[in-house]
């Protein structure tokens, strides 16, 4: 008879973890809707998407869903509209017990800027998606200019290193995510231009200089060469002395005096 009851006791906190979720989320979905919560995140990181970016996404719906039961909401076809917005690369829908539904997002990491010769911007964000901007938020990254000779228009919200046409950018992209890498590199070089030839230059932060750099050939080697130049040779003839440095050509830097 002790044994039965032991047994019992024992079950029943079983039999409540197993009822007690499957009651909250029937009578959480018989609350009436209090509308839709909108979180971004990562917001302290940067503003590539703002709240209010994604609450516009909700504005019919909201009106549609506000006092009926939140459990009649279709969740999947709130989160479907996510995809309205490519800055952002995640998000979550989800209701909680005082009758909300909550969205949270988490958005795109830009790397580069492009600035179109019209003056258009765009990014690629860290997984090499191309993105037009459309707030008025500008992160801090790596800048490129010059002509890529695409219509950028063509590839907004495309990744760039899964379509041959544009297998310059996803050489830029390559090139700036190891500068991003390195420490050093990252904080000397602040732009990229790229000339009609598609070749690159290089724009670091040390005002007058200018770092030709050719194609994305041997990129790791003309950077390391790049490192040593700056390390070995600037500090001892002067940061100022030399306004082209020249790393085009393998296993060579040659420099122009002013």
């Amino acid at each position: 008879m002790m044994r039965g009851v032991i047994n019992m006791v024992s079950f029943l906190p079983m039999v409540y973890l197993v009822m007690m979720p499957l009651y909250l989320s029937h009578s959480t979905g018989l609350v009436a809707c209090a509308g839709i919560n909108v979180i971004v995140a990562d917001s302290s990181e940067h503003s590539f998407v703002t709240r209010d970016d994604v609450a516009g996404l909700f504005g019919e719906v909201a009106a549609e869903i506000a006092g009926r039961p939140v459990g009649s909401a279709d969740l999947s076809s709130i989160k479907a509209k996510l995809a309205l917005l490519p800055e952002i690369r995640r998000g979550e829908v989800y209701r909680t017990i005082d009758g909300k539904i909550n969205v949270m997002v988490r958005q795109r990491m830009p790397v580069v800027r492009i600035v179109s010769p019209g003056g258009e911007s765009y990014y690629i964000d860290k997984e090499g998606v191309l993105l037009k901007k459309r707030g008025v938020s500008s992160p801090r990254v790596h800048i490129v200019t010059g002509n890529t000779g695409l219509n950028l228009d063509s590839f907004d919200g495309k990744n760039i290193t899964e379509h041959e046409e544009s297998a310059l950018l996803a050489d830029i992209y390559t090139l700036v995510s190891y500068i991003r890498s390195d420490p050093f590199l990252n904080a000397l070089i602040d732009q990229i231009e790229v000339d009609r030839r598609g070749d690159l230059q290089l724009i670091p932060r040390v005002a007058g200089q200018r770092i030709l750099f050719g194609g994305i050939e041997n990129y790791r080697d003309k950077l390391a060469n790049l490192d040593a130049f700056y390390e070995q040779v600037l500090p001892v003839a002067g940061w100022d002395i030399y306004p082209v440095i020249d790393v085009r050509f393998e296993g060579q830097v040659t420099a122009r005096r002013r």
